[in-house]
Order: C-alpha cells, then sequence, then structure tokens
C-alpha cells in the first residue's frame, strides 16, 4: 500500500482495512478494532479510506493471481491424467475445460450475443445437457 494512501489514516482505520480485506464483517471488524459499525461505514465513505482499502484489496490479489499462476502447470497436469484415465473423471475435466475455454454453453451464447458475426457451431442433442443447458438461450 503506497505511503499517500495511508498517510493521514488513523492506526484503527489502518487496522480495520487489515481486517476487511481478510472477509470479515463489518460488525466482526468493528468489535475487533472497538469502534461502531456505523464508524466503519462512515470510513468507507472517505476518499482516502476507500483508496487505501481498495490499494490493500489490488496488493493481496495480485499476490493470489501469482500464486494461481505457479498453479496451473500442475493443474494442467492432472486434468491431463484425468482425460487420459476415461471414466465419468475423464469427461468431467474435459468439460471443465471446455467451460473454463469460455466454450461451454455460458460462453458460446455470451459470445454470439457480444458478436453478431460469430455463428455458434452445431452442438449434438445430449451435448448442451452435458454442458449445462438444452440448446436453448437463457
Amino acid at each position: 500500500m503506497g505511503q499517500n494512501a495511508t498517510s493521514k489514516l488513523t492506526a484503527e482505520q489502518l487496522n480495520c482495512i487489515d481486517l476487511l480485506v481478510t472477509g470479515l464483517t463489518d460488525q466482526v471488524v468493528a468489535d475487533t478494532i472497538g469502534v461502531s459499525r456505523t464508524s466503519i461505514w462512515r470510513w468507507k465513505q472517505e476518499r482516502q479510506f476507500e483508496a487505501a482499502l481498495d490499494a490493500r484489496r489490488k496488493e493481496l490479489w495480485a499476490g493470489c493471481q501469482d500464486r494461481l499462476r505457479a498453479l496451473l502447470p500442475r493443474a494442467l497436469d492432472v486434468l491431463e491424467e484425468a482425460l487420459e484415465g476415461g471414466g465419468k473423471s475423464a469427461l468431467r475435466a474435459a468439460l471443465k475445460v471446455v467451460d473454463v475455454a469460455g466454450l461451454g454453453k455460458a460462453g458460446l451464447w455470451k459470445r454470439a450475443r457480444n458478436e453478431p458475426r460469430f455463428i455458434p457451431p452445431r452442438v449434438e442433442p445430449g451435448i448442451w445437457e452435458l454442458l449445462g443447458g438444452n440448446g436453448d438461450e437463457d
């Protein structure tokens, strides 16, 4: 978190930010740092507090993204093993890959709505059920 974003915040506000980014509710944070929930609500309305909270969230998210990127090779190895193994686990793994790639039912229809020239591929009956639908738009 940058010095500018936090320079005028109190110790209570900085503690509040550290607790909020962990996912705790305003009430739990208020009880923990000894202020009212209304105080936290008021702080959230202040630009400097909001900016510091946003900066802290982005900082944490960047770390999570790095960890997820590091896990991708191992996750792909597991998916590949499941696909090679056959059976229901292979089907589930294959469908997950299709879904994550944005080629599942929701992804295809979203693309069709957003790209006028995109024509969804013809999908055999039964495949839509596997992809989570019946082929009709939501």
